[in-house]
């Protein structure tokens, strides 16, 4: 029996976008339909099955909610693209039909937008507590101006302290990876770093490991 040729839907608004989104997917064999906004991809898929949707990041809106929503239950997942410096990140709307999260938060409109995600996420009468670190965008005019038009106790922050990492767990793993196979060794190309990284992470992977981290106080803050 012949493999499934995978059907593969690219949200672009623009040429260039088109062929950014294509060229990562050189060298595969599948059946490629393109849509310029969320809002027409919805009616794609509506309409059709797909294995895999992915999309330009800038063009997330009020729509891309609902596109996710589509995907949920069937066995299709949904990535953004956001371009960087010599490739880009792949951020996680839909993996397999299960929603899952994953949010760039660079600038101050990415994190409002981020938390009226959470919103939208959680019933009206819940208290969302997040706890974050002290990145400008967190902390912003914008910021803070969206969050006093919030419902009284909707919304609470915690700030980890500054100069405490330690608090964040991936900032010791990456300390960890940093001792271990970083320090003291010179690369030829970003190319080169990031395959020796993701040996790294291979290696970990092959007999991954629980940690349970909990920190024990008397009296909250």
């Amino acid at each position: 029996m012949a493999a499934k040729t995978p059907r593969i839907l690219l949200i672009a608004a623009s040429p260039m976008g088109v062929s950014f989104l294509t060229e990562r997917l050189r060298g595969l064999a599948c059946e490629i339909h393109f849509a310029s906004s969320c809002n027409e991809a919805i009616t794609f898929v509506s309409n059709h099955q797909f294995d895999l949707v992915l999309g330009e990041f800038a063009l997330r809106d009020d729509s891309s909610s609902a596109l996710a929503a589509l995907l949920v239950g069937s066995s299709a997942t949904l990535v953004y693209s956001y371009p960087v410096e010599n490739g880009c990140w792949w951020l996680p709307a839909v993996k397999n039909g299960r929603s899952c999260w994953g949010s760039l938060a660079m600038r101050h409109r990415e994190f409002v937008g981020f938390l009226k995600k959470l919103d939208a996420s959680y019933p009206a009468d819940t208290a969302i507590k997040v706890i974050l670190d002290n990145h400008s965008a967190h902390v912003s005019k914008e910021t803070n101006t969206w969050l006093a038009a919030q419902r009284q106790g909707r919304f609470s922050f915690v700030f980890t302290p500054k100069h405490g990492s330690w608090l964040n767990l991936v900032e010791g793993f990456f300390s960890k990876m940093a001792r271990s196979v970083l320090r003291r060794i010179r690369v030829a190309s970003k190319a080169e770093l990031k395959r020796r990284i993701i040996a790294y992470l291979d290696d970990l992977n092959r007999e991954p490991v629980v940690h349970t981290w909990s920190y024990k106080i008397t009296v909250p803050a």
